[in-house]
């Protein structure tokens, strides 16, 4: 009975060593310069996208308004 008890409590005592190693490895580290940087042009990429779909879209409307001119001015 005092062999299975030692092997249970074995058992139990390596699992919680492995779930506690496992979750250490786990941790996220602080973020380095380079990923910084990263993050960085990413964000600056997405802003200049988005200013030349505003650039666009306002040059098509400018382009609208003044085909509506020009035919006005036709008639």
């Amino acid at each position: 009975m005092t062999s299975q008890r030692f092997g249970a409590k074995s058992i139990l005592i390596a699992l919680v060593l492995a779930f506690g190693f496992i979750l250490t490895g786990c941790e996220k580290e602080p973020e380095g310069a380079a990923e910084k940087a990263g993050k960085a042009i990413d964000q600056a990429a997405e802003n200049a996208e988005e200013a030349v779909k505003d650039a666009a879209e306002d040059a098509g409307e400018k382009m609208e308004e003044a085909g509506e001119a020009v035919k006005k001015a036709a008639e």
